[in-house]
C-alpha cells in the first residue's frame, strides 16, 4: 500500500509541475514510474 501511495504522490506532482509549466524528469532509473515520467515531460 506504501508504494501506490508513494506513485501517486509523484504521478500528483509531476502532474502539478506540467500545469505549472515546472515540470523536470527526475531520477532515470528503467521503472515503468520513470518511463510515465519520461513520456509526460515529453508531452508537456
Amino acid at each position: 500500500m506504501f508504494k501506490n501511495k508513494k506513485i501517486f504522490n509523484r504521478l500528483d506532482k509531476m502532474l502539478d509541475d506540467g500545469i505549472n509549466g515546472t515540470f523536470e524528469e527526475t531520477d532515470y532509473d528503467e521503472s515503468k514510474l520513470s518511463s510515465i515520467e519520461s513520456k509526460w515531460y515529453r508531452y508537456l
